[in-house]
């Protein structure tokens, strides 16, 4: 599992070089000039790295280059995307010195950033607006509407240009991500986290739309203390509806303590072991332990 939650991105060269380690060579993204000339950016190492079951864990700030990876995986049928629509950011930009044209100036007179490409993916879909969407979606408190690169009022559309020549890998069908799905489902219904983690972003979405509050100071005490009851993380099951074992949050102190904690990380780590039990041909059985 990669958890690119939060990555906004970075190095356009380092996302080719980390998709060339899960596939053996080949398109990774594509580049359009504003003179409407496609450039596309390859993995030329034919070796592979890692082979095996893989999934990308993705929200809705996993921006930019991360975006690249996820939707190169994805489309190469490599591995499954799962956790929110990302944020969309499809464009290039370069800064500009302005002191380059006003020599004569006595202090810096600041940068000016340009929008200079767009990327497609190597489908011809660009990440613009929509971003990756992933194969099994968590829940989410966040909108496109109100995050996300179309959120901005100046950002350029979404828009295709022609797929590239690429070979997808047999690691993920449609069958695969049916049986992934339909146990996603299964639980969201009975796992405890789960569901109170679809009710708190319900409760958030409720308190964001509300637009007063009691000016009165005991109603207004029992608002705050009631929404912090509900804030509040239940502690965490050592054992899931599966018999899955899950590190105990008390043995390793803070870093088990704010993996118990992570909703999103531990329903992922179920989606994962779902992969592996129908990878194709992986030989990997997966068993269940119960804790005495």
């Amino acid at each position: 599992m990669i958890d690119l939650r939060n990555n906004g991105g970075g190095s356009l060269v380092e996302a080719v070089n980390l998709t060339g380690l899960f596939i053996t060579q080949g398109p990774v993204v594509q580049r359009r000039h504003p003179d409407g000339e496609i450039i596309q950016e390859f993995d030329k190492d034919p070796s592979q790295i890692y082979d095996g079951p893989l999934e990308i864990l993705v929200n809705r700030f996993s921006a930019s280059a991360s975006e690249i990876f996820a939707a190169a995986i994805q489309d190469y049928k490599r591995g499954i995307v799962v956790g929110e629509q990302t944020y969309g950011k499809g464009t290039v930009q370069s800064v500009v010195e302005l002191d380059r044209f006003l020599k004569g100036e006595p202090e810096n007179v600041g940068q000016l950033k340009i929008t200079m490409e767009k990327f497609y993916r190597i489908t011809g879909s660009s990440t613009q607006h929509k971003g990756v969407t992933p194969d099994v979606e968590l829940p989410s408190a966040f909108s496109a509407a109100e995050y996300g690169e179309s959120s901005q009022p100046s950002a350029l559309p979404w828009d295709m240009i022609a797929s590239t020549k690429y070979s997808t890998y047999n690691d993920i069908n449609d069958q695969i991500l049916y049986k992934i799905r339909s146990k996603y489902q299964e639980r969201i219904k009975t796992d405890l986290e789960l569901k109170k983690l679809k009710e708190d972003f319900e409760n958030w979405k409720r308190l964001k739309e509300k637009n007063s509050i009691s000016l009165q100071e005991d109603k207004r005490k029992k608002e705050i203390d009631e929404q912090k009851k509900k804030s509040t993380q239940p502690e965490t099951a050592v054992a899931n509806s599966s018999g899955e074992i899950l590190p105990d949050a008390k043995a390793d102190d803070a870093k088990n303590d704010k993996h118990s904690k992570d909703t999103y990380l531990k329903e992922s780590e179920k989606i994962l072991l779902d992969l592996i039990a129908s990878y194709p041909g992986s030989g990997i059985k997966v068993t269940q332990v119960e804790k005495k």
